[in-house]
């Protein structure tokens, strides 16, 4: 077995020339198609979630939390005493109603 060594100049005409293309059979529509739907999945997974965590939470809540809450006059202290779920209170907190909830003291 014999080792041809190429100059520079074999070696640039060897790769700059062109070759013939290759059967792909489909696999790059088919990769895309994987990319794509991985992509699709990553937008919907999340909100999934969150909707999923979000009806745990309203299961959780004392019923009338939000009949009665807008109209009462919160402190801190009274609004963890009312959350003693975690659940409830992450969802107040993260809810527009705690502007009305919370009074400035």
């Amino acid at each position: 077995m014999t080792k041809t060594i190429l100059t520079d100049s074999e070696l640039d005409n060897l790769l700059s020339s062109p070759s013939m293309p290759l059967a792909e059979n489909g696999f790059t529509d088919k990769l895309l198609l994987k990319i794509k739907r991985r992509e699709k999945l990553q937008r919907i997974i999340p909100a999934a979630f969150g909707i999923v965590g979000a009806a745990i939470s309203v299961y959780f809540m004392p019923v009338g939390l939000f009949t009665e809450l807008p109209a009462m006059s919160l402190s801190w202290k009274e609004m963890v005493t009312l959350a003693a779920n975690p659940l409830t209170l992450a969802l107040l907190l993260s809810s527009p109603l705690a502007i009305l909830a919370i009074k400035s003291d």
